[in-house]
């Protein structure tokens, strides 16, 4: 299985990061394989209606309407975030 660039800039130790061997938690051949193109075709016409920062060690709430997306991007360099839906 072939996996795709991302689509951001590779953060400058990518190498490294890449170089350590991975630990595999769950036999990844089982997951389904998202429909790549129809995410990218639907973004075509994606505008902006809100944005909101969260602070380390703390929580948002937000809502997301039926047939819209949302995007969580790390400002701040790596981060782990938990998500709940």
């Amino acid at each position: 299985m072939k996996l795709q660039e991302p689509e951001h800039r590779l953060p400058g130790d990518a190498t490294a990061k890449k170089a350590v061997k991975p630990v595999i938690c769950y036999p990844v051949e089982s997951l389904v394989q998202p429909d790549l193109a129809a995410y990218r075709s639907a973004r075509e016409d994606w505008r902006k209606t809100g944005e909101f920062s969260v602070p380390p060690r703390e929580a948002r709430c937000f809502d997301v309407p039926a047939g819209h997306f949302f995007r969580i991007v790390s400002i701040e360099g790596p981060q782990v975030g938990d998500l709940n839906l």
